[in-house]
């Protein structure tokens, strides 16, 4: 355990942990370079998950080892995953009946919204999630107007997602930060709210909803047209009266298709000339983490916590143009990490609060997002599909009934 875990915690973005020591069979202490307030936070998700040794050591990718619910039957890279009940799984239910209930599940891979939200539709498929803001914004309507029949909505009130615009900051036209001013001067957020999703959503200020105990950027530049024009002006006349010509990146799905085409008219009424790229998810993902896209459109930010997005915003992880970097802005600065390293090391709410306040002014003054709306998840079900939104923590307790589009499964049986 301490093997498995040791190497993933003291590299990259988790350097605050020295060493893991075994007290006992069931205990493990985790000492620190310097104090990690938030790190029990941070055991909660994928960097908790424990994995053999031999795996590691020996390269046994298609091994598959642990102590969840379902042992794994069959997978098909690209197409489905299915896995049949373990038997001597931990966990049991109120009543000490021995969870999973289901015999078998399947994962399928069904990237596209529509191909997902047809399948379940048509009874392919008993259970689906999903960000898609277009999806999301129907499937409330139909919770809001009681119409729920044969499938069922749930929607998730976590903080959610944040739909954006990111900006490479290190190469490129948005290396200029007036155009990354001038980007977020040109367009009306609300009004796009309002034309595109009937006003569902909450114009994003940041990563974090205004009824968050994290604030929001309150310098986020508003609209306004004529000084996004002016500072296009000013960029033309130190760039020989060219027109800045810019790329936006876009996942290829109607949705994303229609906000970047929305975004482009507002930057072209400024002066922009904008070419929209659309991609598929993968290589989306390799233009992103390798600095090849000038600006992206993109859903990010899921986290409860901002100490969650550190290795996002610290210049460390800044890597050379064309190379793999986790700070997809390549934005940062020895003061943003200082105001990084003080929430990261505080247990004192508002001396993290004062910390993280001391980074979205710098987010609202440099610009290297554009924030756009505050997304959300939601869940969309078949009627025989029981136990959804009713999951607990092992103690019982209850939790949240979706965070972040996360299901678990265990729970789940079919009537």
């Amino acid at each position: 355990l301490e093997q498995a875990t040791t190497g993933i915690l003291t590299s990259g973005a988790w350097r605050p942990l020295d060493r893991l020591e075994i007290v006992d069979d069931l205990t493990l202490r985790a000492v620190m370079k310097t104090p990690w307030a938030q790190f029990p936070i941070v055991l909660a998700g994928q960097t908790g998950f424990v994995v053999a040794p031999q795996m590691i050591q020996e390269n046994l990718a298609k091994e598959y080892w642990g102590t969840g619910p379902f042992f794994p039957k069959d997978y098909v890279a690209g197409d489905h995953f299915s896995g049949i009940r373990n038997v001597n799984y931990w966990r049991e239910d109120a009543n000490g009946v021995r969870l999973p209930y289901l015999g078998e599940v399947e994962f399928r891979f069904l990237l596209d919204p529509t191909t997902r939200e047809n399948a379940l539709m048509a009874g392919d498929i008993d259970l689906m999630h999903t960000d898609s803001a277009d999806q999301v914004l129907r499937f409330a309507q139909s919770v809001e107007a009681g119409d729920e029949g044969e499938v069922r909505y749930l929607i998730d009130d976590s903080e959610g997602t944040e739909y954006l615009v990111l900006f490479n900051t290190q190469t490129g036209p948005f290396a200029d930060p007036r155009l990354r001013l001038a980007a977020a001067h040109a367009l009306d957020r609300q009004a796009m709210v309002d034309a595109l999703y009937d006003g569902y959503y909450e114009v994003a200020d940041g990563p974090f909803s205004a009824a968050s105990p994290w604030g929001t950027v309150p310098n986020m530049p508003g609209y306004d047209p004529d000084e996004a024009q002016q500072l296009i002006a000013e960029w033309r006349d130190d760039n020989g009266g060219n027109q800045p010509r810019v790329a936006l990146t876009v996942l290829a799905s109607t949705d994303f298709l229609n906000l970047a085409q929305y975004v482009q008219q507002a930057w072209k009424d400024v002066g922009f000339t904008v070419d929209v790229q659309s991609v598929e998810n993968a290589a989306g993902t390799q233009l992103l983490v390798t600095g090849g896209a000038q600006a992206g459109i993109i859903p990010f930010f899921d986290g409860a916590d901002p100490d969650a997005f550190y290795h996002w915003w610290h210049s460390s992880n800044i890597a050379e143009p064309g190379t793999i970097g986790l700070n997809f802005a390549r934005y940062g600065d020895a003061e943003l990490d200082e105001a990084l390293e003080i929430g990261r090391q505080s247990a004192d709410p508002q001396e993290r609060a004062a910390a993280y306040a001391e980074v979205w002014e710098r987010f609202g003054a440099d610009v290297p997002y554009l924030w756009l709306i505050h997304n959300r998840w939601a869940i969309a079900y078949r009627s025989n599909v029981e136990g959804v939104g009713s999951f607990t923590l092992p103690d019982g307790s209850p939790t949240k009934p979706v965070t972040w589009g996360q299901v678990w499964v265990a729970g789940l049986w079919k009537s």
